[in-house]
């Protein structure tokens, strides 16, 4: 037998966040805020299944193609909170979570399945079933976000003609997901075998120059780049040979400050490397390694965005 699994389209995210102050005092800061969205798009996932003739056989499989479509159509809403609390000039600490409860994605549904004398000739299907009437909802999986920060702030000899204004920071996290509280009402058969997951990270950042922005100190490039490594732990909710599926890993990477104006802006890069499994390794065991590149585009010193205006 031939098997092609395939999932193509996405869902898309329009978003808007509103935060404020609650509390702010020389030393202290607490906010909240909101975040509220709308997901609009269709996802479809393909099964084929063809029945091979020969070795040598070409490929126009007979068999059977299984086409199963979602668009999304619903609202969804996030809670965060952040609170620091400066104890001097060189140390810093802060709390932060967000909360995305459980909540309803509402959409249709298509199921349709088809035989064919070949599989990869959609002209040749012949259906077997279509049901594109199909409402309902599916829900989203209740995660729950808490960071705490550490930062402290140093003088650093530059060696040359004057102190670096240097920054090291240290970053724990903590992600629980209910994975348990997932439905999906579109699919009468489906029973959720789904674990609870949690995840842990741990990072630090060192920046050995915080205030090139300011244009008093003529620091090098990197000065003003950031370095990053962490770690994190985590559970997914599948289980393998009676046990849940574990992943860990390490990161590194590095932010390029965009030297123009002065600018905040930079260009993240990171590196990961971990494994997922289960102790039984024949059961289970995977090695991975991810590259991710980020883009943050921030105002320069010349531009005048959100500034306050004071009238005398």
């Amino acid at each position: 037998m031939y098997y092609n699994y395939k999932g193509t389209g996405g869902i898309n995210d329009v978003f808007l966040g509103f935060a404020a102050d609650v509390l702010k005092m020389p030393n202290t800061r607490l906010s909240l805020g909101v975040h509220g969205s709308y997901l609009f798009g269709s996802v479809t996932n393909t099964r084929k299944s063809g029945l091979i003739q020969t070795a040598l056989a070409s490929t126009n499989y007979a068999g059977g193609v299984s086409m199963k479509s979602l668009r999304a159509n619903s609202f969804h809403y996030e809670f965060g909170l952040s609170f620091e609390q400066r104890i001097n000039e060189k140390h810093l600490l802060g709390f932060y979570a967000t909360i995305d409860p459980l909540q309803k994605i509402k959409g249709e549904y298509v199921d349709e399945l088809y035989y064919t004398s070949d599989i990869n000739d959609p002209g040749l299907y012949d259906t077997l079933f279509y049901n594109d009437t199909a409402s309902g909802h599916i829900t989203n999986v209740p995660t729950y976000n808490f960071a705490l920060m550490y930062k402290f702030n140093f003088k650093a000899n530059k060696g040359e003609t004057k102190e670096l204004n240097s920054e090291l920071s240290f970053h724990v996290g903590y992600t629980l997901q209910d994975w348990s509280k997932y439905q999906d009402r579109y699919d009468p058969n489906f029973v959720n075998g789904f674990q609870s997951t949690t995840k842990y990270t741990f990072g630090i950042q060192y920046v050995p120059e915080v205030n090139f922005t300011a244009g008093e100190a003529k620091s090098k490039y990197y000065h003003r780049m950031r370095y990053r490594i962490g770690a994190y732990y985590q559970t997914l909710p599948y289980i393998t040979s009676g046990e849940q599926v574990r992943d860990f890993g390490t990161t590194f990477g590095f932010g390029f400050p965009v030297a123009i104006n002065r600018t905040l802006s930079s260009v993240n890069l990171g590196f990961s490397i971990g494994s997922r499994g289960v102790s039984d390794g024949t059961a289970l065991k995977e090695q991975y390694y991810g590259i991710n590149i980020g883009l943050l585009i921030a105002p320069t010193a010349a531009d005048k965005w959100f500034r306050k205006r004071k009238l005398n």
